[in-house]
C-alpha cells in the first residue's frame, strides 16, 4: 500500500511526501468480545522493524 502526507522538514514549507509499508490483522469474536491483532512494517522509516498491536474490546 502507498500513501502520501504532508510534511515539514527543518522550517521548510510543507511538502508532500510518500510512504510505504505492509501489514496484516486479524479479529476474532471471543463471547461477545473482539481481539483484533494488527502488525505493520514501514519501508520509508529507518531503523524501524515490525510493530504489533493487541486490542480486547466489547462487540455491541
Amino acid at each position: 500500500m502507498r500513501g502520501y502526507l504532508w510534511t515539514r522538514r527543518s522550517g521548510a514549507p510543507l511538502e508532500q511526501d510518500r510512504f510505504r509499508s505492509i501489514g496484516a490483522g486479524g479479529r476474532v469474536n471471543i463471547g461477545g468480545f473482539i481481539l483484533e491483532l494488527s502488525a505493520v512494517r514501514p519501508f520509508d522509516r529507518a531503523g524501524k522493524g515490525w510493530t504489533a498491536s493487541l486490542l480486547l474490546r466489547p462487540g455491541f
